[in-house]
């Protein structure tokens, strides 16, 4: 029994540690990606373009 909760908690441990890794790159890419919008908000602004979605 021993070893079944020592193997359940590595497990457990692993995809833990997997869940927070994949959730750190969503936050990452999240923050990213907003970043980048609001850079090409400010560009289209400023530029032409801006006069033909008024």
């Amino acid at each position: 029994m021993s070893t079944v909760q020592e193997t359940w908690s590595s497990q457990l441990n692993t995809l833990l540690d997997a869940c927070a890794n994949i959730s750190n790159h969503l936050d990452y890419s999240a923050a990213s990606h907003a970043k980048e919008e609001e850079d090409i908000r400010a560009a289209m602004a400023a530029s032409k373009i801006d006069e033909y979605f008024k």
